[in-house]
């Protein structure tokens, strides 16, 4: 005699219901050299930004009263710190296909390139705006850096760029 019920200890899947979960495809590469590039300047952005950029020595005032010495960093300013969270974004962004792929609509490297790009417009203006308080050789070491980094991201770019929209015109034809 067969029976219709199902069997109580049956959970209603099958046992491989686990492996038939689809799963995000890993592909463990090596990322592009620019993209390492993009890392590594986001961390000697980071050592820059923690050398002081300006140490002013303290001085009496006369009749007991003096001002101390002070000194500031890049980490000080609102703006240095916007570009910092920048460049970290376009980091991770450039070496996320290293851990996992995720495919996207447009070149991959326009989104690092625009992060890059925007992290060198902020930190221009960061340095040029504190130039007022004298020159800063950190500073300006910040902003060669930003600009290698945009340099190195923009080469990466136009490769991709060119092979998008030719694939895009290429579509249109067919």
């Amino acid at each position: 005699m067969t029976s219709t019920a199902p069997d109580p200890a049956d959970t209603g899947s099958p046992p491989d219901a686990v492996a038939a979960v689809p799963r995000p495809r890993v592909r463990p590469g090596r990322p592009a050299r620019a993209d390492v590039v993009v890392a590594a300047g986001t961390v000697v952005f980071l050592v820059l930004l923690l050398v002081p950029w300006y140490r002013r020595e303290g001085f009496d005032l006369g009749y007991g009263h003096r001002v101390e010495a002070t000194s500031a960093n890049g980490l000080d300013s609102g703006l240095l710190v916007t570009a910092l969270v920048l460049l970290v974004l376009a980091s991770a962004w450039a070496l996320l296909p290293a851990v996992a792929d995720v495919p996207t609509p447009f070149p991959r490297a326009l989104v690092t390139t625009g992060l890059v790009a925007l992290a060198f417009l902020v930190t221009v203006l960061a340095w040029l705006s504190s130039l007022d308080l004298g020159f800063s050789l950190p500073g300006l070491l910040a902003v060669l850096t930003v600009a290698a980094m945009l340099a190195v991201s923009l080469r990466r770019l136009l490769p991709q760029a060119r092979a998008w929209v030719a694939a895009e015109r290429a579509q249109d034809v067919t």
